[in-house]
C-alpha cells in the first residue's frame, strides 16, 4: 500500500516498522508482498462492486411518457414498461373487465395496482356507476347495451368483437349480469374468468344471499372460476369463506361477501397473468406456492 503511494522502499520499510523491529529482509519484502496485494485485491472488489450496480441499475424498471393522441390538451398518462422475462414474453399483459353495476370489483382490481394493463372496462348498461370510476382512472370505457340487439346472440357477437377490439389477455367479469352463449364463450376459452357470489358448485345463479339464509347453511362465500359453456359451471380457482350469523339477512351477507369478492379477485387475476395458475382438460392446476392461498376463511 505504502509503495503505490510512491514512498520509498527504504522509507515504506521504516514506517512499517520493520527496521525498529529488527526483522529480515525475506520477512520485510514479505510483508510488503502482502500490502501489495491486499491493495489489488481492494481494487478488484471495488471494480466489481461498480459493476453489479450497473447491472441492478439496467434491471430497473423505466418510466416510459405515452401522449394521448385523442386529447388535444396536451394530457398525458404515465405508463409502467418493464424489461422483458428472459424467454422474451413482456411482464405486462392486458386485462379487459366486464361490469353491470357500480363496479366495486372492478375498482378492487384498479386500486391492486397490478403490473398489467387495464386496457379496457366494457359495460352492458350505460348508466353503470362502474363507467364513471374508470373514466376517473383514464381508462378505455365501451357499451354495449344489451336493448339494443333483437336477441342475445346478436347482442354476444357485438360485445366479442368489443372485446376483441382491446387484444386482451384476461377477460374478467366483475359482476357483468349477462348469461353468456356458448359461441361467445367459446371465443375466449380458456381466457375468461368469473366472480361468482357462493361457494360453488352451491347456489348457481342469482340471489345467492337469499337462497343461502334460506336454506339454513351454515357457511357462505364466493368463488373465481374460469367461464365455460355451463352457467357457474367452471372449474374452480380459488374460494373465500365466511360463517353466516344467526342475525345476517341477504343485505348484511351480501355485504360481508363482497370484501371477500375484492380480496380474492385481484390476487386470482395476477394468477392467471402470471402464470401462476392453467386450465388443461378443464381441470385447473395452480402453482404450490399459491395452493394454501387458493382458499381462506373468515368467521
Amino acid at each position: 500500500l505504502l509503495k503505490s503511494m510512491s514512498i520509498p522502499g527504504q522509507e515504506a520499510i521504516y514506517l512499517c516498522g520493520f527496521r525498529k523491529m529488527g526483522m529480515s529482509t525475506k520477512r520485510k519484502c514479505f510483508e510488503c508482498l502482502i500490502a501489495e496485494s491486499a491493495w489489488w485485491w481492494f481494487v478488484l472488489l471495488s471494480m466489481r462492486t461498480l459493476y453489479v450496480r450497473y447491472l441492478n441499475q439496467q434491471e430497473k424498471p423505466s418510466f416510459a411518457l405515452e401522449v394521448s393522441q385523442t386529447d388535444k390538451e396536451r394530457s398525458t398518462k404515465h405508463v409502467l414498461s418493464r424489461p422483458n422475462r428472459a424467454n422474451g414474453s413482456d411482464l405486462m399483459k392486458k386485462i379487459a373487465i366486464l361490469i353491470s353495476g357500480t363496479g366495486t370489483n372492478m375498482q378492487a382490481i384498479v386500486d391492486a395496482q397490478l403490473p398489467h394493463e387495464i386496457c379496457g372496462v366494457i359495460s352492458n348498461n350505460p348508466n353503470a356507476a362502474g363507467l364513471r370510476f374508470a373514466e376517473s382512472r383514464d381508462i378505455n370505457t365501451c357499451v354495449v347495451n344489451h336493448r339494443d340487439y333483437a336477441d342475445r346472440e346478436s347482442f354476444d357477437e357485438a360485445l366479442g368483437n368489443a372485446i376483441a377490439a382491446l387484444q386482451p389477455d384476461l377477460v374478467v367479469l366483475a359482476g357483468f349480469m349477462r348469461i353468456l352463449t356458448a359461441g361467445l364463450v367459446t371465443r375466449f376459452a380458456g381466457k375468461m374468468i368469473n366472480i361468482h357470489p357462493s361457494l360453488l358448485p352451491a347456489f348457481r345463479g342469482l340471489d345467492t344471499h337469499e337462497r343461502a339464509i334460506e336454506e339454513g347453511v351454515k357457511l357462505h362465500g364466493c368463488t373465481v372460476h374460469f367461464v365455460t359453456p355451463n352457467l357457474d359451471e367452471g372449474p374452480i380457482i380459488a374460494q373465500a369463506a365466511l360463517c353466516v350469523r344467526p342475525n345476517d339477512t341477504p343485505q348484511t351477507l351480501a355485504e360481508r361477501v363482497l370484501i371477500l369478492e375484492h380480496e380474492i379477485l385481484s390476487k386470482t387475476v395476477s394468477w392467471v397473468l402470471d402464470g401462476h395458475c392453467t386450465m388443461v382438460a378443464n381441470r385447473v392446476t395452480l402453482d404450490p406456492s399459491i395452493i394454501d392461498d387458493s382458499f381462506s376463511f373468515q368467521r
